[in-house]
């Protein structure tokens, strides 16, 4: 290993204090890279911390020796097959959560899909590695046949009191809506107000997929919902179902630096990302708000025609609403 080089082994442990709720975590073995680059005090690497936690006896350091027998029973066929073929190790990049082979077989032979990005946090601040998506092409896309004339203009995911009426207030400016949320009882209430003020062009959705489904290409969906690991939870949900050209926008007025990690995340899969500042409150959201999208301006040149016509209107000034730079931008109303 070079001295510039990180090896890092990712694994869940408990959360401290009294609850057993589990957290990423990661041991670097060379802290330096992580913790110590800019700093002048030095930091023991982790090996010597380890032999320091044996000798003071913590229990995290041992296991039971029947547990030891297990694991070996698990590990002495692996190794005696990798040395008899001469089987070579698969190479990923570095920082990823790995290589994509092994994600296609977890997949293959469990069924099980991981599209989620190693999680850790830098200075205060969640952030994720580069991850990949590991869904054969055949699956990225929904298999849910909906009708040409029957797709909708907009998307919003997310039916609390904001999410719900600005699907009200974009229906009722004449655009097809449907909406989504982890709890059906709000889909359902959204699609009841639709009718009650007027029939408006709003339909619901029982999942993510099928919500993704009725968007008619490049797909466009609004996110509203709690700021902070709800909206990382949203976008990965939606982002197994959305192709390239196909856009994401939170309006939850979130921290401009997750904004910017969210839009790297997405950039790999050509999936683009807007944030946006949304002003008015509830009312605003209902009636006509202020709109402050910043992001890759081509993207936004597509949701242009939609924001322009739901945002509030000042005579002298026209539609609320303006491009305010790339993702992450600061703007005030």
């Amino acid at each position: 290993m070079q001295p510039d080089e990180a090896v890092y082994m990712k694994t869940n442990v408990k959360s401290p204090g009294f609850t057993a709720k589990p957290i990423q975590s990661e041991l670097e073995v060379n802290y330096d890279t992580r913790f110590f680059d800019h700093q002048k005090e030095a930091n023991p690497d982790a090996y010597t911390r380890l032999i320091l936690d044996v000798l003071q006896g913590k229990h995290a350091a041992f296991v039971r020796d029947d547990e030891l027998r297990r694991a070996w029973e698990i590990f002495t066929p692996i190794l005696k097959k990798i040395e008899n073929e001469n089987i070579r190790p698969v190479i990923y990049k570095q920082g990823s959560r790995g290589p994509i082979e092994s994600d296609n077989f977890i997949m293959e032979k469990a069924g099980y899909i991981r599209n989620e990005d190693y999680v850790f946090h830098e200075g205060g601040v969640a952030r994720k590695t580069e991850g990949t998506n590991t869904m054969p092409v055949s699956q990225t896309v929904p298999q849910i046949s909906i009708p040409d004339d029957e797709l909708c203009d907009i998307g919003i995911f997310g039916q609390s009191v904001m999410g719900a009426n600005l699907s009200l207030n974009i229906a009722e400016s004449g655009f097809r809506v449907v909406v989504g949320n982890r709890t059906q009882k709000k889909v359902e209430a959204t699609v009841q107000r639709a009718k009650d003020e007027g029939n408006l062009p709003l339909v619901g959705s029982d999942g993510p997929e099928h919500f993704v489904s009725q968007l008619k290409k490049p797909r466009k969906v609004i996110i509203l919902v709690q700021a902070g690991t709800a909206v990382d939870d949203t976008i990965s949900s939606l982002a197994k179902y959305l192709e390239p050209g196909d856009i994401l926008i939170d309006g939850g007025n979130e921290w401009f630096p997750n904004s910017i990690r969210r839009g790297e995340f997405l950039e790999p899969k050509n999936i683009h990302f807007l944030g946006m500042g949304i002003s008015g409150g509830e009312e605003g959201a209902r009636k006509g708000p202020s709109l402050m999208p910043g992001g890759p301006k081509d993207a936004y040149d597509l949701v242009e025609p939609i924001l322009s016509k739901c945002a509030a209107y000042v005579d002298e000034a026209g539609s609320c609403v303006g491009y305010v730079g790339p993702i992450g931008a600061v703007s005030c109303w």
